[in-house]
């Protein structure tokens, strides 16, 4: 089973970049990458294709993040999501429906995206879970 990706950013350069970084990825061979360049679309493909990762351009003005994150929270997918900046090296913000220990992030992040391979912290639900540089 392929672990699904959608990157989701107006800016072409920007959703080829990461996946260049992804395709680097030890079990890139196991990642199904999808695109979108608008919320409408990125609505769609969230509902009709059901990926596992969001990673979202947080500078990208044609994307309306506030209305993405809306809809994400209010809905019961359990889709992770990645705010990447690449104007800023501050931080990366991970959105994800579970919460963690500070000493299970570190894990957390290291790990394969499949959710058969992560740890289970179902227990834990509905938290913001932020990575600061």
């Amino acid at each position: 089973m392929l672990d699904k990706v959608l990157i989701v950013s107006a800016n072409g350069m920007f959703r080829a970049g990461i996946i260049s970084l992804l395709k680097t990825r030890q079990d890139a061979n196991q990642l199904e990458i999808i695109q979108a360049d608008s919320m409408p679309e990125t609505l769609r493909l969230l509902n009709e294709w059901q990926p596992e990762l969001i990673i979202l351009d947080h500078d990208d003005q044609k994307i309306q993040k506030e209305e993405f994150l809306n809809y994400f929270v209010r809905s019961q997918f359990t889709v992770k999501v990645l705010l990447i900046s690449l104007l800023s090296n501050g931080s990366v913000v991970v959105y994800d429906r579970r919460s963690l220990l500070p000493e299970e992030v570190t894990e957390y992040l290291q790990l394969p995206l499949s959710a058969e391979k992560l740890p289970d912290y179902s227990e834990k639900e509905n938290k913001v879970v932020e990575e600061k540089k």
